[in-house]
């Protein structure tokens, strides 16, 4: 009787675990993802191809893992930095220029915006040789390319802030130099034109002028 009744108390328990892992399992974005990754690192190629024959649209956002809500798969490429999958995506008819969906901090950001902020230049080279747009987008007019820039500007710098004076924080400010005059070449060589205040964040922050980046 009271194994009965500890499997009527444990059995719902177990019911919607499982429920849990089959939706997660069900989300088209992360199926995407999952088989973009498969792509890039497994000997026989397909995953990718046969999961959107099974008709998943492969600008489908993520709807269940919290953090990436709003995202499709080339977003999870470019967060995570896996520039190999990006022209599989894009070879599956994916929209590189589409935005995060309204429902994450990210929202309004393209795939070369969270890129940029995630400083990993491979993903962004490998964004704009495949004409990533480098506009303002409407669905958030504030939220340009050049603020995503200044906001990768304080991410790096964040390596030597709240380092005390010492050969240590020297070594740390040349590393974020470099980090932002690499980033800063690939995006001006794709067009990009940083705007005055842009210009005034880099020169204050780093001693850095846009204007002369050294070849």
């Amino acid at each position: 009787m009271k194994i009965k009744f500890l499997f009527l108390l444990i059995y719902p328990i177990i019911f919607l675990s499982y429920s849990n892992i089959f939706a997660i399992k069900k989300s088209g974005a992360s199926l995407i993802y999952r088989a973009t990754l498969e792509d890039c690192f497994d000997k026989t190629e397909g995953h990718l191809q046969q999961l959107i024959s099974t008709g998943i649209e492969v600008d489908s956002e993520e709807t269940m893992q919290e953090e990436l809500i709003g995202f499709t798969a080339l977003h999870m490429a470019s967060y995570y930095g896996l520039y190999s999958g990006i022209p599989k995506l894009l070879a599956m008819g994916a929209d590189i220029n589409k935005p995060v969906g309204l429902c994450n901090c990210f929202s309004g950001m393209t795939a070369l915006q969270l890129a940029i902020i995630r400083n990993l230049p491979k993903v962004v080279h490998a964004l704009l040789q495949n004409h990533a747009s480098l506009d303002v987008f409407p669905t958030v007019p504030w939220l340009s390319t050049t603020v995503c820039f200044d906001l990768f500007v304080e991410s790096v710098c964040s390596y030597f802030s709240k380092e005390p004076l010492s050969e240590l924080r020297d070594r740390l400010i040349e590393i974020a130099k470099k980090e932002v005059i690499d980033m800063a070449k690939i995006l001006v060589s794709a067009g990009l034109k940083f705007d005055e205040y842009t210009k005034c964040h880099v020169l204050h922050k780093l001693d850095l002028n846009l204007d002369n980046l050294p070849s």
